[in-house]
């Protein structure tokens, strides 16, 4: 929590960073983890049309305008309206709100999964099933990593577990006109 505290203070405070960041969380909603999909294996397929579909339909909700996903990787534009809408939400959101945005977008490659954990649709357990769907169908199928001196699956769990829960008590703390619950 003391990382997003310092980001809000000492960088989201900065008009060039808090920009910086806005245009960084619209450049990775177009190509936002759960909007890329697997074409393959159909078990993996259902796991993330059921997990990553109802983030979107949330969004698409939220947003008023649809969000795209596709199972080819090699180009997905998402329409100017949902970017627009995006952006409207994260230029009105203060700095410490837009510190927790930034941070678990980072930590889960997922613009959509941080706002989603921001606005309360999922929560920390949640966001990190969602940001985690792929690498667990991975371990499911073929076993854990462990620590081997050079990081494994377990320690990448955890440390995704800490910053999403860290994120979310944050969240917790926040008075209620800065995001908090």
């Amino acid at each position: 929590m003391t990382t997003l505290a310092t980001t809000a203070i000492d960088q989201i405070s900065r008009s060039d960073v808090r920009k910086s960041s806005i245009t960084g969380l619209l450049r990775q909603l177009t190509n936002d983890l759960i909007t890329l999909r697997s074409s393959e294996p159909d078990d993996l397929v259902t796991q993330e049309n059921e997990q990553w579909g109802a983030i979107c339909e949330w969004a698409s909700q939220h947003y008023k305008t649809p969000v795209k996903a596709t199972d080819n990787w090699l180009h997905l534009e998402q329409d100017d309206a949902l970017l627009t809408a995006v952006e409207g939400d994260l230029t009105t959101q203060d700095d410490w709100g837009l510190a927790v945005i930034d941070n678990v977008s980072g930590a889960t490659g997922s613009t959509l999964i941080a706002v989603t954990l921001f606005h309360g649709f999922l929560d920390s357990d949640g966001a990190n099933k969602a940001a985690r769907l792929q690498e667990q169908y991975q371990v499911d199928r073929w076993g854990m990593v462990e620590a081997s001196g050079m990081g494994g699956h377990d320690i990448d769990a955890a440390d995704m577990r800490a910053r999403l829960a860290a994120a979310a008590a944050f969240l917790r703390l926040m008075p209620p006109r800065t995001g908090g619950r």
